[in-house]
């Protein structure tokens, strides 16, 4: 019998070692998409109908905060795709689990831009089904207009304190690096985020949904909301130039 060279044994350890590595990886992919499949199949239609019930429930407005994260403000019932204290897991992409009328306020903070831009017509016609006529919705995303002034190398007020806000947070240095780490930080989120929007681009896109009133703001501004309900800026309340915020109306 013929004794297998050092060459042949090392190459057939690493055929059998990237073998090992790829089914690895594709078990992992198996696991995930299971995962998925029964999550749909299952846990969203029953956390639809507990949504459901909990709007029914509320004595006063009910305001919806989408992608709200496993912790909703007080008040509001919050839909996300890990559930928690008054959030409900949902795929917002497949409607959302409200009658239509039944909803005083919704917002969208951080949301959009972890959805790719061809399903944003369904889900804000979906918000315009549910509010009820005269009721608003806010919507708050990254600003690609930011973006273009990082890469051009601006460096107005906005640009230096945004620039100051990812080195303090994210402990960049700053280097000649620094915009663009700030940039494709803000693009990509590290793989969570798959559109960059403008308020303009919002604003098109809820008028074509049928909102009215709609306005352009800063993130510390709003035209129907009593008390902005901006949890990611007072959770970070430098990230204030990061960002822009759009409202409108159901009329």
């Amino acid at each position: 019998m013929q004794v297998p060279s050092r060459g042949d044994r090392r190459r057939r350890s690493r055929y059998w070692y990237r073998t090992a590595y790829c089914l690895g990886d594709d078990l992992r992919s198996v696991v995930d998409a299971v995962i998925d499949l029964l999550t749909h199949t299952f846990v969203f239609p029953m956390d639809a109908v507990r949504a459901r019930r909990a709007a029914r429930r509320v004595s006063g407005p009910v305001r919806v905060s989408l992608g709200s994260g496993p912790m909703a403000d007080r008040d509001w019932i919050g839909l996300d795709l890990e559930g928690g204290p008054s959030v409900f897991r949902a795929d917002v992409r497949r409607g959302l689990p409200f009658s239509t009328g039944s909803v005083n306020a919704i917002l969208a903070e951080h949301v959009l831009e972890h959805l790719f831009l061809d399903d944003l017509a369904s889900l804000l016609r979906e918000c315009h089904r549910i509010l009820r006529p005269g009721c608003p919705i806010r919507i708050v995303c990254p600003d690609g207009l930011l973006v273009g002034q990082l890469i051009n190398g601006h460096g107005d007020d906005r640009v230096q304190a945004y620039l100051a806000f990812e080195e303090s947070l994210h402990e960049f240095e700053r280097d000649a690096l620094l915009p663009l780490r700030a940039v494709n930080r803000l693009v990509y989120q590290w793989g969570d985020h798959r559109s960059l929007l403008t308020g303009a681009g919002v604003a098109h896109c809820l008028e074509a949904a049928g909102f009215n009133g709609v306005a352009v703001l800063s993130v510390d501004d709003s035209r129907y909301f009593q008390e902005i309900p901006d949890t990611h800026v007072r959770t970070y309340p430098q990230s204030v130039h990061e960002a822009f915020a759009v409202e409108a109306i159901r009329s």
